[in-house]
């Protein structure tokens, strides 16, 4: 399972609620759990007038996990072909967004969505 923080997409690092998640009962019920960071604020999310610009940086960083994910879980005892994508608040609106995307919608396998989404 790959859990995103929720923190209001905020660039502060890291967030409040991260500290207060280790994954510890999640863990002891054979749960693989990953945490990742990713850009927030200007430097995640700043779009630009220039088609070539590479923007959504916040995104890449979420797809990127995925990617990196679905190649080394085993490693942990986990399942590349079942990788839960599960957020709360904004982590939530970050979870749609990858079900959304054609690029990173391939590596989740299910999603949970607690309070937020941008369907």
């Amino acid at each position: 399972m790959i859990w995103l923080v929720a923190g209001a997409f905020s660039v502060v690092v890291p967030t409040p609620t991260a500290n207060a998640f280790d994954g510890q009962q999640l863990a002891i019920r054979d749960v693989v759990v990953v945490t990742i960071d990713f850009r927030g604020g200007v430097f995640g999310y700043l779009c630009t007038d220039r088609p070539d610009a590479d923007a959504n940086a916040g995104q890449w960083d979420q797809t990127m996990a995925l990617n990196w994910t679905q190649q080394y879980i085993t490693q942990f005892g986990g399942n590349p072909n079942n990788i839960v994508m599960f957020g709360d608040s904004s982590g939530s609106i970050c979870v749609s967004a990858n079900i959304l995307s054609n690029i990173s919608n391939v590596y989740i396998s299910k999603a949970i969505l607690q309070s937020g989404n941008n369907l």
